[in-house]
């Protein structure tokens, strides 16, 4: 990382004078972009002193060929994922409040939604199904477009 912080860095620095109490929020679905926002997202939230909202959207699979889906299950599955994409970074930074939160529905609205009152919402360029070399995902895409909030999209240099 560079010394001088561009104006994003600036804007989005701990000493910002953004409200201080918001949680932040990162959209984690399991892909290796992802685990860079998670990353930075506890980074974000250590150095705010604010709690991380955890998200990863769900849907019930659109062909179930005659088997029924048990949503609960699920619900369950998604959790369990979500809880150990995010463990590794809760020992890292122990005093980062995590609540995690596995919400059925598409994955952009899901998130524009549950960052609705956040301080910001941290993504990844793009998820699970992206194509490689696209700059941008998009769920990602989307999420920019229609947040109230300030959107960190993590990316590797």
């Amino acid at each position: 990382m560079c010394s001088a912080a561009s104006p994003a860095e600036r804007w989005t620095g701990p000493e910002s004078l953004l409200p201080q109490h918001q949680p932040i929020v990162v959209g984690a679905d399991g892909s290796t972009p992802s685990e860079l926002a998670v990353e930075l997202a506890f980074a974000e939230a250590a150095s705010r002193g604010v709690t991380l909202t955890a998200v990863r959207a769900w849907q019930e699979p659109a062909h179930r060929w005659g088997r029924s889906v048990d949503p609960a299950r699920l619900a369950t599955a998604a959790q369990q994922v979500l809880a150990a994409q995010v463990e590794p970074w809760r020992a890292k930074y122990p005093t980062v409040q995590v609540l995690l939160r596995a919400v059925q529905g598409t994955v952009a609205p899901v998130l524009v939604s549950e960052a609705h009152d956040a301080l910001m919402v941290v993504l990844g360029p793009r998820g699970q199904g992206g194509f490689e070399g696209l700059r941008l995902g998009s769920v990602t895409q989307q999420v920019l477009q229609h947040s109230s909030v300030p959107v960190l999209v993590a990316r590797q240099p």
